[in-house]
């Protein structure tokens, strides 16, 4: 299990699987931008960019860092078929899955589901959620 934690997010990854959560920050925590000519002129300048989306609040900011840097290393937002982010579970926090490239060539259902318990407990899931479980009771 790998953990990645940054200013805000925290990732939970199993690379051996292809399988991960992102925990986002509860949105309570969250510090507004500085509605500052020089903090938007300090932006503007740094990014270089036309589409300068102005000041972001600290979790969007940490949000566009972390799936970034996710991207680097080859981890993306799992989506269902509509396109949404498939959403792991919460614990007052809401949690999202991820997944990347496994480092096995092709993880079993059972090494899937012994994956996924590990991410609820890592990242403080309810084991009781319905995505916990099934691989190994309902093959």
């Amino acid at each position: 299990m790998t953990v990645i934690e940054l200013a805000a997010h925290t990732a939970y990854l199993d690379p051996q699987t292809g399988t991960g959560y992102l925990v986002l920050p509860h949105p309570d925590s969250d510090v507004e931008p500085l509605m500052d000519p020089l903090v938007g002129a300090a932006w503007s300048e740094r990014l270089s960019d036309s589409s300068d989306p102005g000041p972001l609040s600290l979790h969007a900011a940490d949000w566009l860092r972390t799936i970034d840097r996710l991207a680097d290393m080859g981890w993306t937002l799992l989506r269902d078929e509509d396109g949404n982010i498939e959403i792991a579970g919460t614990d007052g926090r809401q949690a999202v899955c991820l997944y990347g490239p496994p480092t096995i060539e092709q993880p079993t259902l059972e090494a899937l589901d012994r994956a996924i318990i590990a991410l609820d407990i890592a990242a403080g899931l309810d084991l009781r959620s319905g995505h916990s479980g099934d691989a190994a009771t309902n093959p």
